[in-house]
């Protein structure tokens, strides 16, 4: 062979192992989901990133990152189900997963770099460092995308219960930064045996121990069922093949009647003293004494609801529904609370830019999914059942962790209905399943979660799941939230702050190390 070649093969080789690196991560979200890889499938992007010339890591972390997003980029956005109101939108989104791959590879591409230039000679601090490099990327994506943020390393391990010991006491970005330096501990110990070290070895024994002893004090400390009275409970999951298919009311002869929907709650109502439906009844907007100017859809009076609902369950039980609301020229996503032909309500207050409302720069490039923009709610929830305190959450609201810790100290349980049929199959349901897992285990509050296509479920304080339906299954879930409060967790009382104040202080020192003590790290120890 040619020497020119060679080294044309051997230059290629370089790329090559930066390639296997991205499609080894992809394992770990959807659509694989093998999880056990989230604890060593980036421990190749930190190898690759302790030795070579920077200009190759950077480059290397760009086509690395880029590989490893480009399944769960193309199945969850390019795959993004059509808006009927939205088509321009649809396939905008659908087409803003080629920009989105190349973000994630540069934003690899930088934290790799970065981790190259900052690490030192202490294998225990390099872990620290590499996490502490990789979560403001996580977040980032989190602020990208409202929160819904596929990629995140936690999500992904829900199913490991220590993950859901230390949600109560970080959260789950903690989880992530955990994950994040088990794979940087992984690849500096791989390393500092090659190079003839057991140094870096002894530093993980130490390292390894921590987070074992961590997750043994974090499920001493994960909160327990709070003991009293209990409220019975259903959740009514439809689960029909599309939207279309839900089962929908309207008004005869000014008379609200839902023959599709009736049996079901009247059934649930026999057995629970609260029936959680997990859409609306009406396929449209229900409206406070005055009809809103044309929509484009149905408008039904809000009292004929009401009315209705008084025909098919007894006067002491609360049924929970989730309507699109007009009221006072405003529309609202609303949870309205009836009970004995009287409501309570609440309105969403953390709005999703394209969803909810069309942001400035949107409606320049006529992207729009609803004819309509939806007003958030007052501050203020003030909903209660049987005088105990309710926290609520709509839809998007699940993945804002401050407003569910806020929401969590209101009451013993929290009703979170959702939909994720913008993405394809059972992905963004089980994905806010487990969104839902995190907020109960982070804040030790009970949470019922609602959705029309599944997965529904009751979940305990400390993240597991009481009982569940599966996506695509119709049928009633019952179960018993409790109306006394657990103890408040960890994170329930300092959030993420913490976990904050150790990024900043590891980075710090490794800025300044690098600015007073310039010379490279050489070999682990």
């Amino acid at each position: 062979m040619p020497l020119s070649s060679l080294a044309y093969y051997t230059g290629c080789m370089r790329w090559y192992r930066y390639v296997a690196a991205g499609m080894f991560f992809a394992l770990i979200f959807y659509p694989f989901y093998i999880w056990p890889l989230a604890f060593v499938a980036l421990a190749p992007f930190f190898y690759l990133s302790i030795e070579g010339r920077l200009r190759d890591i950077f480059w290397g972390g760009v086509i690395a990152g880029a590989v490893g997003m480009t399944p769960l980029m193309y199945l969850s956005l390019g795959q993004r189900a059509l808006q009927p109101h939205g088509v321009l939108l649809t396939y905008a989104v659908r087409a803003s997963f080629i920009f989105f791959i190349i973000l994630f590879g540069f934003c690899v591409g930088a934290v790799l770099l970065a981790y190259k230039l900052l690490r030192r000679k202490s294998a225990l601090f390099n872990a620290l460092l590499a996490a502490c490099l990789y979560i403001p990327y996580e977040m980032l994506l989190f602020y990208i995308f409202g929160g819904y943020n596929y990629a995140s390393l936690s999500h992904a391990v829900v199913s490991f219960p220590p993950a859901l010991w230390y949600a109560g006491l970080g959260g789950a970005i903690l989880v992530s930064f955990i994950i994040a330096a088990c794979n940087a501990m992984l690849a500096e110990v791989v390393y500092g045996w090659q190079k003839g070290s057991y140094r870096a070895g002894a530093a993980a024994l130490l390292f390894f121990t921590i987070i074992a002893g961590g997750a043994a004090a974090a499920y001493c400390l994960r909160p327990a069922a709070a003991p009293g009275a209990v409220l019975a409970t259903s959740i009514i999951q439809p689960a029909p093949p599309s939207v279309g298919g839900l089962p929908f009311g309207s008004v005869h002869e000014g008379v609200f009647v839902n023959d599709a929907l009736a049996p079901s709650i009247s059934s649930a109502a026999q057995k629970s003293s609260l029936v959680v439906y997990t859409f609306s009844p009406v396929r449209g907007i229900v409206y406070r004494d005055v009809a809103p100017a044309s929509t484009g859809v149905q408008e039904i009076p809000d009292s004929l609801i009401g009315k209705w609902l008084q025909t098919v369950t007894p006067a002491s039980v609360t049924v929970v529904v989730w309507n699109t609301m007009s009221a006072g020229g405003a529309l609202y996503d609303e949870y309205a609370f009836w009970k004995g032909g009287e409501k309570s309500e609440y309105r969403k207050r953390e709005l999703y830019a394209l969803s909810d409302y069309t942001p400035v720069w949107a409606e320049w490039l006529g992207l729009r999914r609803l004819p309509y923009t939806i007003t958030p709610g007052e501050q203020d929830n003030r909903v209660e059942i049987g005088g105990v305190p309710v926290g609520t959450l709509i839809c998007s609201e699940l993945h804002q962790v401050g407003l569910a810790r806020r929401e969590a100290s209101r009451g013993p349980f929290i009703v979170a209905i959702g939909s994720d049929t913008m993405f394809p199959g059972d992905m963004g349901g089980n994905w806010s399943l487990a969104a839902a897992r995190y907020r109960a285990a982070e804040n030790g509050v009970f949470v019922l979660r609602g959705n029309a296509f599944g997965p529904s479920a009751f979940i305990k304080e400390d993240g597991s799941i009481q009982n569940m339906l599966p996506f695509g299954e119709q049928g009633t879930l019952v179960g018993y939230v409790p109306l006394q409060k657990s103890h408040p967790t960890i994170y329930s009382r300092w959030g993420a702050v913490p976990l904050g104040f150790l990024l900043v202080l590891v980075v710090a020192s490794a800025l300044l190390a690098r600015v007073y003590l310039p010379t490279a790290p050489g070999s682990l120890g």
